[in-house]
């Protein structure tokens, strides 16, 4: 048997079924956990029919591309869940095995590494979303793998290949855009001749190419060529309120991101952050290795992503990085595998209580047992406040109108609907428009414990323009409800 294919099978592929078995685990009982999730699982069914007018949502059309040609093989929604989950694992992989290659770890070593960043709570926690993170993820660790050989080799053609690489990213995540600059500064200090003006003049070609393919793509669909450029346009809007009264792009809550460290990742990630740190000083040497190229990257990013408006999902490509540095530093520090070993396991432990604490004991949702009703009762138009979670639950035929604004409630009241999914989503995102439906008497209610967790609280701080304390304030406020669903008749 082939050496990497036995490692792969004694190692690699345990830790991989062990990895994959946290991030599904309860997904079948959950509904999708947030709104972008139903939102895209919407679009990929639109892409599926030919319906192309939002395929350039949240700047990600390859990702409604993609899925779309899963559409016909599909029974269930936690399918593209299962699907989209894959694409994590598979960029951990790539991570441990390229460090593996560099630094000479054993293949133990590599496994019980690839176990400790795979049992991140947010990365584990984001791989039950139907969301761009896991695919995201994927192109930047392969990013990073082929630009460190770039320098290595001084490479042009690996320089192309990752130029390649964040232009695929482009066609699925503009966040690709912040690495631009953190790329920048290594090609100053690294100068090798290989970024040149005609280096950089085919760089932007292929930096540009997926506007391109898109502006032909959209004419070809009977969109404007420039459909695609035009989502970016919000980006630059600095004084529209979103449906949160939020505005701008920026939160001075700096210490954010170290606030959510402390409380939700392993104690160990402070090492990590400590080797990162250390490892600048080898970033700005002349001598290029991969301690000072993974920390600078690493700490560029969270640096970078702290001045923004703020949200977990935010240092995604800093969490393996992160959980790395600590392996790496605890391993330089500690040649005792007596005591190596356990307290890598015991952080990995760790994890997984933090995970059952923060993740699994929110996932069982109640919109299956809220659609049952409506059917049973024959109500075959409902609105919700602000959340689309019933949507993927309801037979084909049923009219689920999402509100944002109580004219909106009107407007469908006067279109023959007679209810209202008291959604508590909106709580989550802070939207107070319907604050007023609690008055009313709820035809009935039903729990749904996810809308009460500090994780999908916390994800939403971006949208709401909140800090890590006001963000758990907010959450606070919602834990009296009985019932986070509570079907109401407009008034």
């Amino acid at each position: 048997m082939n050496y990497n294919v036995k490692v792969f099978l004694s190692y690699y592929l345990p830790v991989t079924v062990l990895l994959l078995a946290l991030r599904y685990y309860l997904v079948g009982q959950a509904a999708f956990p947030d709104y972008d999730s139903v939102r895209n699982w919407e679009i990929v069914q639109e892409v599926a029919q030919g319906k192309f007018q939002n395929v350039f949502h949240h700047r990600s059309p390859a990702f409604f591309l993609f899925y779309s040609l899963f559409v016909p093989l599909i029974t269930d929604f936690h399918q593209y869940i299962y699907i989209n989950a894959l694409f994590g694992i598979a960029a951990l992989l790539v991570l441990v095995k390229f460090t593996r290659e560099v630094l000479g770890l054993k293949p133990w070593e590599a496994a019980l590494m690839l176990l400790l960043i795979g049992s991140c709570v947010f990365l584990t926690y984001s791989g039950r979303f139907f969301t761009i993170e896991s695919p995201s993820l994927l192109i930047f660790i392969l990013v990073l793998k082929t630009y460190y050989y770039r320098f290595l080799e001084h490479s042009r053609k690996k320089l192309y290949q990752t130029l390649l690489l964040v232009a695929l990213g482009l066609a699925l995540n503009y966040k690709f855009l912040s690495l631009l600059p953190v790329a920048l500064v290594l090609e100053v200090i690294f100068r090798d001749g290989v970024l040149n003006l005609r280096t950089a003049a085919a760089g932007f070609l292929i930096l540009i190419s997926p506007y391109l393919f898109f502006a032909l793509f959209s004419v070809a669909v009977g969109l404007p060529f420039y459909q695609f450029p035009a989502t970016y346009s919000g980006m630059v809007n600095f004084t529209a309120k979103n449906p949160a009264q939020r505005s701008g792009k920026f939160q001075a809550d700096f210490f954010y991101y170290f606030k959510y460290l402390f409380y939700f990742e392993s104690p160990l990630v402070w090492a990590g952050l400590l080797g990162a740190v250390l490892a600048l000083n080898d970033a700005f040497k002349k001598s290029f290795n991969l301690y000072g190229f993974l920390g600078w990257v690493c700490c560029a990013i969270l640096l970078g992503m702290s001045l923004l408006l703020k949200a977990p999902r935010g240092l995604l490509f800093v969490y393996p990085l992160l959980y790395l540095f600590a392996f790496l530093t605890l391993r330089h520090y500690i040649s005792s595998n007596r005591i190596f070993i356990p307290l890598i396991l015991g952080s990995v432990v760790y994890n997984l209580y933090r995970l059952e604490q923060e993740v699994y004991s929110y996932s069982k949702t109640s919109y299956d047992d809220v659609a049952r009703y409506l059917q049973v009762n024959q109500v075959n138009k409902i609105a919700g406040t602000v959340s689309l979670g019933l949507k993927p639950y309801l037979p084909a035929g049923y009219a689920y109108e999402v509100v944002l604004k109580d004219q909106d409630l009107n407007t469908l009241k006067e279109k023959g609907f007679r209810y209202v999914l008291a959604d508590d989503y909106r709580k989550v995102t802070n939207i107070k428009e319907f604050d007023y439906l609690e008055k009313q008497p709820a035809v009935i209610g039903f729990k749904e414990p996810w809308w009460q967790s500090k994780l999908i609280y916390l994800e939403h701080s971006e949208f709401t323009g909140l800090g890590f304390e006001e963000t758990l304030a907010l959450r606070k406020e919602a834990l009296s409800d009985t019932f986070q669903l509570r079907l109401v008749k407009i008034p």
